[in-house]
């Protein structure tokens, strides 16, 4: 059966859209029926239902095509929600303005890393900014995620 690696570089290269991004991919299921999932983000704007119909149409086209792939599968292509984690600078850049939660890599001498909070300002490139001027460099972001207001 075809791995998980050579299954996302497939999906990947299905993508002529250079905005569109895999942001995770599972392979579950047994041998004879897999199940996909696929998470899709947009680097500057949500995805619809109807975007992620799309493209799991055009995703279905590819993996039938796979000679070393089961015939009989499932495949889920959704959006991430907000619950995802944001790693990466263009993900933060879609919620500037919304308060994010950030779990940073522990520093020399820390066992953990600390938590910042606080509402998300400015990206400039490798740095976050939150409210207030705290600079926070990517690299020291283990996580981020978006601070639901409950």
């Amino acid at each position: 059966m075809t791995s998980r690696e050579q299954i996302r570089a497939r999906l990947a290269e299905s993508i002529e859209d250079e905005a569109i991004v895999i942001v995770d991919l599972q392979v579950k299921g047994s041998r004879g029926r897999p199940h996909v999932k696929v998470v899709l983000d947009h680097r500057t704007r949500g995805l619809t239902i109807d975007d992620c119909a799309a493209w799991s149409r055009r995703m279905e086209e590819v993996l039938d095509t796979e000679p070393d792939f089961p015939r009989t599968y499932a495949l889920d292509v959704s959006s991430p929600g907000v619950e995802h984690p944001l790693t990466e600078l263009w993900q933060f850049r879609k919620h500037i303005g919304r308060d994010v939660e950030l779990h940073l890599h522990p520093g020399e001498g820390e066992e953990e890393g600390r938590r910042a909070t606080g509402k998300l300002e400015a990206v400039e490139d490798p740095h976050i900014v939150l409210e207030g001027g705290d600079t926070i460099p990517l690299a020291a972001i283990r996580e981020g995620r978006i601070r639901l207001p409950w």
